[in-house]
């Protein structure tokens, strides 16, 4: 029993020795687990890479998917043929309306047939059906009622300046579009009775122009494609530079801002003699409020 005893019992003249396996034991387990918090970390890392990887090839492939989409919209719309019924020869005077959608700008067409073009001041007469198409030309300053820029009406000169380099001459019923700060097409719409205005650049030569006004709305333009003259109206509130690019997109040559937003009153009439207004606001907000009109030429 003592011997057993003794076992269990160190003397003052025993050594005994302690084995160190629990120490080598728990070594290996932060071994262990230091391991397996580095291989964590290295497929975190991995993943990672294939993550950014996967989204800049998504990324590469949708930006030439776009740039492919934008050149084929621009191939199929960049042609200056005649577009609508150009090849008309009932001599009706009415304003054909055609829709299109270019770089996500969807927009309404609307091309005067056998019509003159003139300038007029404050609203015109819905009732008139000789007039198949109208829309607000020049813009007027809140502050004061007066024309921005200048305004040749009849050969009478109502406005100066030239704060906005888009222009729209109207001389001996032969309406040109242009971008530029002095033109002589001013002075000879005083000589011959003409008409002219200024606004907002769109299109120059082909070439979509910026213009400082920020915010959406709807637009219109005043335009030329393949030799025609049209009216286009953006369908949903536009930028001036998606609307601008898109109009370059579809083909214009030369584009100038007519009165914007759902409030500007305008109106037309089809080949039955349909009539639409753009908007209902009929009455005119100033007494210098001018319409650009396209009316059944004599003897239509």
């Amino acid at each position: 029993m003592n011997s057993k005893n003794n076992i269990n019992e160190i003397r003052d003249d025993e050594i005994r020795i302690i084995s160190p396996v629990s120490k080598r034991n728990d070594g290996k387990k932060g071994g262990s687990i230091f391991i397996w918090i580095l291989a964590f970390i290295l497929i975190i890392l991995v993943a990672a890479i294939i993550l950014v990887a996967t989204k800049k090839g998504k990324s590469e492939v949708s930006a030439t998917n776009e740039q492919r989409n934008a050149k084929e919209c621009v191939a199929v719309h960049s042609s200056t043929m005649p577009i609508g019924d150009y090849e008309d020869n009932s001599e009706i005077a009415y304003a054909e309306m055609l829709t299109d959608i270019v770089n996500d700008v969807s927009f309404t067409i609307y091309i005067p047939h056998n019509t003159t073009p003139r300038l007029v001041l404050r609203t015109p007469e819905f009732t008139d059906k000789s007039i198949v198409l109208a829309a607000q030309a020049a813009d007027v300053r809140a502050d004061n009622g007066k024309i921005v820029g200048a305004f040749v009406l009849n050969g009478d000169l109502l406005a100066k300046g030239s704060a906005k380099r888009g222009f729209c001459s109207i001389i001996n019923g032969a309406m040109t579009i242009g971008v530029t700060d002095n033109t002589q097409l001013f002075e000879e719409a005083i000589d011959k009775n003409g008409y002219f205005f200024r606004q907002y650049p769109l299109v120059d030569n082909g070439v979509m122009v910026d213009n400082e006004p920020k915010g959406k709305s709807i637009r219109k333009a005043l335009c030329e494609r393949g030799g025609q003259i049209m009216v286009i109206i953006s369908d949903n509130p536009e930028s001036f530079h998606d609307f601008a690019q898109a109009l370059a997109d579809f083909g214009v040559s030369n584009a100038i801002y007519l009165m914007g937003s759902q409030y500007s009153y305008g109106f037309y009439r089809d080949k039955t003699g349909a009539f639409t207004e753009f908007s209902d606001n009929r009455v005119s907000q100033f007494e210098m409020e001018s319409y650009i009109i396209w009316e059944a030429s004599s003897g239509n």
